[in-house]
């Protein structure tokens, strides 16, 4: 029930939900950024990764996959190619990107960049 919507139209009772999220931009790729990501893509939401530059994506990206190959190395010990698989479309779900243009159609928006008031005030 918790996230039930009730409503009338035309004097017809309308039961619904609220809209899943499906897509989810974080802005900040350092290690909390990069874990909800990491988080979000392993249970099936697409994800935008925002960052000021290319360099701290690339090192979000390295640590992303490296995480993801030690889940996929304990949960997948003994089928190799379905552990791969999990690997790429985790992956594939993270967009990496340095534009904040392209967060505009996300369901959840999560701020994680650094705990700097004038970074956070100017995001």
């Amino acid at each position: 029930r918790s996230s039930q919507i009730g409503s009338k139209s035309n004097g017809v009772s309308v039961r619904g939900y609220a809209s899943p999220i499906k897509s989810v931009t974080v802005f900040g790729s350092g290690l909390m950024g990069s874990g909800i990501a990491q988080v979000a893509a392993e249970t099936g939401h697409n994800v935008v990764l925002v960052d000021v530059n290319d360099a701290a994506l690339d090192k979000s990206k390295k640590g992303i996959s490296g995480s993801l190959s030690r889940v996929v190395k304990k949960k997948f010990a003994t089928d190799a190619s379905a552990g791969e698989k999990y690997l790429n479309e985790t992956m594939g779900r993270i967009k990496m990107t340095t534009k904040l243009e392209e967060a505009a159609q996300s369901d959840l928006i999560v701020e994680a960049i650094v705990e700097n008031l004038d970074v956070k005030n100017e995001l």
